[in-house]
């Protein structure tokens, strides 16, 4: 579930980092599987290929995660970093995308 949730984050944040001009952005979702449920809100703010993201959502058991970080885009490539924290602790997260 844990992977599902930084996917989401990390795709999310890089299409708005790729996107010209993408400004200000909010989102939310919602994952359904055999565990439970997973909802998820996030905002963002970018300017010249970069954004400062941040969110946050409850697990299947109820327990409340938040995460933030920054993207970034260039030369065909986009990169993401940050961190996650959940009621066992908080921890580094990084990815990229290339075309």
């Amino acid at each position: 579930m844990k992977q599902t949730i930084a996917t989401l984050a990390l795709g999310a944040a890089l299409i708005a980092a790729a996107a010209p001009g993408a400004g200000a952005w909010t989102r939310s979702s919602t994952v359904s599987g055999p565990g439970g449920t997973v909802t998820s809100t996030g905002s963002a703010s970018c300017a010249g290929g970069k954004c400062a993201t941040s969110g946050g959502g409850t697990g299947p058991n109820g327990s409340a995660w938040s995460r933030q970080g920054s993207a970034s885009c260039a030369n065909g490539g986009c990169a993401s970093s940050g961190s996650v924290t959940v009621p066992s602790g908080t921890y580094t997260r990084s990815g990229s995308v290339s075309r």
